[in-house]
């Protein structure tokens, strides 16, 4: 078995070179142009990693804010599930969002 599998491979990767020899003898020989602003982009990272990280970091404000947004999304996930489970809270007695 073990044969046939490596037979059956080497026939497939045959099939697929001759299929697309074209294609892979454009793409080696092909010389990349890239844009401008994708080089400047390139050159600052490469100049100064760090300063280039300092200026895209998010302010501190937007930064307390979302994690503010996401804690009240847990805790209102959790107060609904532990709604769904005890359905005592959910009674006209002593609601307590009702």
């Amino acid at each position: 078995m073990k044969g046939y599998d490596s037979l059956l491979f080497r026939a497939l990767i045959g099939a697929n070179q001759l299929e697309f020899k074209e294609n892979m003898d454009s793409a080696e020989s092909a010389e990349y142009s890239y844009s401008p602003r994708y080089n400047r982009f390139r050159l600052q990272i490469l100049a100064d990693p760090f300063r280039w990280a300092k200026k895209r970091r998010r302010p501190m404000w937007q930064k307390i804010i979302t994690n503010v947004a996401c804690i009240i999304l847990v805790c209102s996930i959790a107060l609904g599930g532990l709604m769904v489970v005890h359905r005592s809270l959910c009674q006209n007695k002593g609601a307590i969002f009702i």
